[in-house]
């Protein structure tokens, strides 16, 4: 599915879900609090990972599913009936709050891409081992932790993400719980907000990783942001900066820069980068 990155070894054991694995990652979601009191979604959820598993991605449809999922009659018009594409808004954000919370160790990852009812599978070991190409199959780098707090931030990114098939290894909140699990992530790319739950900030958090070699740091900027925190920032020397509202264009510039600065193909910002080869 993916190309091999060249920061990986040859004896990378990393494989991709089985059908089995998936039915047991989608049973282990629908019992969750986010899933067992919404039957809708639910339906919604099961429907379309099953048609995937079955090879019959030709019913993932919004017609199709307007039918068999929402029971809506034949004469059903997309385009004065949004209830399917609300329902999959609804659901990705559920995916996202669950891999953030209760699913942020769960070994299957199940996502989709805005506008397309077709879910994509993922081992985390795979997801953390192998990196993506881009529409051209230019490679777009390590997959991705999310650190951010905010579920209307976390919603972007993961939407964006998702448009450039960028596998998510987890979403999280906290930096500390991003260094608890430092010792099983494999090469990746952090994007971590400023403000986190916990006593570290996005600051400290960058500060923390600058001597792993193997993780690449994205700073994420908001809209409004003090001076003195930014200067900080700086000073913290993540590998690229992200600047809110994020858009899938600088996403992946921001990838492409801070994946260039930790193979050394640019030099860090004390040393004469660039201005604009420092952020997005």
């Amino acid at each position: 599915m993916y190309d091999q990155p060249s920061t990986l070894t040859e004896n990378s054991e990393a494989r991709s879900p089985s059908s089995d694995d998936i039915r047991a990652q989608l049973g282990r979601m629908l019992q969750c609090r986010l899933f067992r009191h919404s039957p809708r979604l639910s339906r919604f959820f099961t429907f379309t990972v099953d048609q995937a598993l079955d090879g019959a991605e030709q019913r993932l449809k919004e017609y199709s599913i307007a039918l068999e999922v929402f029971g809506k009659p034949d004469t059903f018009d997309p385009r004065m009936d949004s209830a399917v594409r609300v329902a999959a808004r609804q659901l990705r954000a559920k995916i996202d709050l669950y891999y953030l919370t209760e699913g942020s160790q769960d070994p299957v990852l199940i996502r989709y891409r805005p506008g397309d009812y077709i879910p994509k599978f993922y081992s985390r070991a795979e997801a953390t081992a192998t990196g993506p190409s881009d529409a051209d199959g230019e490679p777009t780098g390590r997959p991705v932790v999310i650190v951010e707090k905010d579920r209307g931030c976390v919603r972007s990114l993961t939407d964006c993400l998702d448009s450039l098939n960028q596998p998510i290894v987890t979403v999280m909140d906290s930096g500390e719980k991003l260094l608890d699990l430092l010792p099983t992530l494999g090469p990746c790319v952090v994007i971590t907000g400023l403000n986190l739950i916990g006593s570290m900030n996005g600051t400290t958090l960058t500060r923390a990783l600058r001597e792993n070699r193997e993780i690449a740091v994205v700073a994420l900027v908001p809209t409004a942001v003090d001076s003195q925190l930014l200067e900080e920032l700086l000073l913290a020397d993540p590998d690229a900066l992200l600047y809110e509202p994020v858009r899938v264009a600088d996403v992946k510039l921001a990838l492409k820069i801070a994946l260039a600065r930790r193979s050394g193909q640019f030099r860090s910002r004390g040393e004469g980068v660039e201005p604009e080869l420092a952020c997005a």
